[in-house]
Order: C-alpha cells, then sequence, then structure tokens
C-alpha cells in the first residue's frame, strides 16, 4: 500500500529528521537500529521495532528515494513471525 501525507515539505522533512517525532507517525514506534547503507541515502537500511498488541516486533526500512528537504520514500517489511518477546 501508499501512503501520501498532505503536509508541506518543511513539515514533513522536521518529523522525518527527528527520532523523537516518528513516534507519532508510525504506531506503536519503540525505536530504529541503522542497518547498512549510509543513512539517508538510497538503499540504506535499518529495522524498525513496533509494539503491536503488546508483542515487539521488528520490520525493515528501506530508503527506495531521497531528494533532501523535498521527498523521501521507503519501503517497509515485516516477516511473518517475528514477534521478540
Amino acid at each position: 500500500s501508499e501512503i501520501s501525507v498532505n503536509k508541506s515539505a518543511k513539515e514533513v522533512w522536521s518529523v522525518l529528521s527527528d527520532e523523537s517525532k516518528v513516534k507519532d507517525w508510525i504506531e506503536g514506534y519503540k525505536r530504529s537500529e541503522h542497518v547498512s547503507g549510509t543513512q539517508n541515502t538510497v538503499g540504506s537500511t535499518s529495522n524498525v521495532y513496533v509494539d503491536s498488541q503488546g508483542q515487539e516486533m521488528m520490520m525493515t526500512e528501506t530508503i527506495t528515494e531521497f531528494i533532501p528537504h523535498k521527498k523521501m520514500a521507503m519501503t517497509f517489511l515485516m516477516p511473518t513471525f517475528t514477534a521478540l518477546n
């Protein structure tokens, strides 16, 4: 699925660049861990941990497009069985 955000690039960028605000747009967000590539570049990956009904789940985020202060696109993949607690 795809999500479009009806906010100015400045507003979106301020959220994307401040990890303390990520919980406002990813439900249950707990933390992120950089995995590979140079952060904030196309192809970089991070593990994103979320709380889902009391279970910690992990999804892998991959940046697919990045134009500073203009556009950032990413994919999130969640394996079927990744409950961590």
